[in-house]
Parts: C-alpha cells; structure tokens; sequence
C-alpha cells in the first residue's frame, strides 16, 4: 500500500512539472515585435538600429536559455515517467510473486493439515487393530486355559471312624477332570452340628497347605480335620437325625498358568444313607463308578 502511495506522489510531481513548458512558451509569445522604422533622420535610425540589434541578440540568448531550461524539464519529466512506469511493474511482479507464494504456502498448508487428519486416522485404526488383537490374544489365552487347565471336582466325602474326644473329620476324594496338573493345593472347612444351617456363617478358618500334585485324569485324597470334639449327644443326635452334620468349606489350587482357582462346598451328611449330599442341590456325592 506504501508503494503505491509513493508512485501516486511521483506521477503528481511529473504531472506539475508538465506546466513548465507552457509558461516558457507564453514567455516566447511575449516576446515584444518590432516596429518598422519609418523615414525620419538617418542617425536616428541608425541608433535605432543598433539598439534593436542589441535586443534582439539579448532576446535570441533569453530565448535560447529558455529552450534549454524546457528541454532539461522535458527530460526531467519522461525521467520521472521512466521511473514511475518501471516502479509500477516492479510493484505488480512483486504483488504477483507474492499473491503466487501465498498460493503456495497455502496449497502446502492444506496439504499438511489433509496430511495430518490422515495421520490421525491410521493412529486411530492401529489403535483399533492393535485393541482387537489384544482382544484376540487374550480370548485364545482364556480358551487355552479353559480347554487345558485343571478342574477339580469332589467325588466323594466320608465321615472319618473316630471315637469319642477325638475332632470330625471328613475324608474328600478330587478328581481332576482336566488336562493339565493342579498343584498347591489348600484346603480349610468347618463343622456345624445343628437342626438347621444357619444364616450367618463364620468365616473359615486357616487354609492348610498341602504338598499335593494331582495329575490331569487322577484322584486325590485329602483329610479335613475340623476344630469340633465328638460328644456322645452330638454322635447320637446326627445318627438319629435330630441333628444335621454339616461341612462347609474350600478347595485351593493353581493350574499350569498359576491361576488361582477355588473348588467351594456346602454339605450335609445322610445317616440314612451314610453319605453326604449338597445342601443346595440336593444331590449326593457318589463316587463314579
């Protein structure tokens, strides 16, 4: 905008310099004529013509003073004419080139910005994929897992033959039905002699660890000894059936990934049958044949 201020201002200047010439010109039209001598007196018109000639040489150099003045402003003025003309095109090739770099500047930011959203779009779909075959691992982890891990079952549960003083004790036959080891075995359960089993349960008591192994298609048993003496009531009330012999308790074990797993039950003996049965499902637990 400077630029264009500043050649508006040289063309002002050209165009006042332009004036010069026609007030030379008025000057030279100015000039005064001369007078034809008329017949008079020989000297007098000798005089006379002297000093025309002495004027008109001052004239001619006044003249000639004049022309050179309006050729130097002349000149002047197709200089500044030049100058303005050559700024004018120097000012639209720069006004050009820099509408072009804007373009371009612009073209390339655009092409970042597309660049960039499409970065963002691969980012956002290997997260997506990346997800999906964390997904995918950890769904073949687990059907590995469940297709070859142990599974522990109870087979069977005996009253342990004690006397009277002696704890309850229960004898549990696992089966592992799996196809792998199951390994770190812990076991805790409790004794409640009672018409009914109540509401509220205690907490179980320590688990004990037992160095045990059982193999993936093998039995295992395990002795639960629990913290309730054999009175001669208790014994006569749970054969009798006035009194029910319930067991509450945990199995504990690690399959060949070291995931912990628990094997939890809740029974009641028959005195009828001699045998234990869940006291949810109501079925008794029998060895397979």
């Amino acid at each position: 905008m400077l630029k264009l201020v500043f050649i508006f201002a040289i063309l002002l200047q050209a165009v006042n310099a332009e004036p010069a010439k026609g007030l030379s010109q008025d000057k030279k039209q100015q000039r005064p004529e001369q007078v034809s001598p008329t017949p008079g007196d020989k000297s007098q018109e000798e005089i006379s013509n002297k000093g025309g000639s002495a004027r008109e040489n001052q004239q001619q150099k006044e003249d000639g003073l004049g022309e050179s003045f309006q050729q130097t402003q002349l000149k002047q003025y197709w200089v500044l004419v030049g100058t303005s003309i050559v700024t004018a095109i120097a000012v639209l090739i720069y006004t050009a080139f820099a509408g072009l770099q804007w373009r371009a500047i612009k073209k390339q930011a655009d092409i970042m910005r597309d660049s960039l959203a499409e970065t963002r779009t691969l980012v956002e779909q290997n997260e997506r994929a990346v997800k999906a075959a964390e997904e995918s691992a950890k769904t073949a982890q687990e059907a590995l897992a469940a297709g070859e891990r142990a599974y522990l079952v109870i087979e069977d549960m005996q009253l342990t033959p004690t006397h009277l003083g002696d704890n309850w004790a229960v004898m549990i036959t696992l089966f592992n039905g799996g196809r792998t080891p199951a390994w770190s075995l812990e076991s805790s359960g409790q004794a409640i002699i009672a018409s009914d089993l109540p509401a509220d349960i205690p907490e179980l008591p320590r688990f004990d660890k037992r160095e045990v192994v059982i193999p993936a298609g093998t039995k295992k048993q395990i002795e639960v000894v629990f913290d309730l003496p054999i009175t001669d009531e208790d014994r006569k009330g749970v054969n009798g059936g006035t009194t029910t012999f319930f067991v509450i308790g945990e199995v504990r074990y690690r399959d060949f990934q070291k995931q912990l797993w628990v094997l939890p039950y809740c029974v009641s003996f028959d005195p009828s049958r001699r045998r234990f049965k869940d006291h949810k499902a109501k079925t008794y637990i029998e060895p397979t044949p």
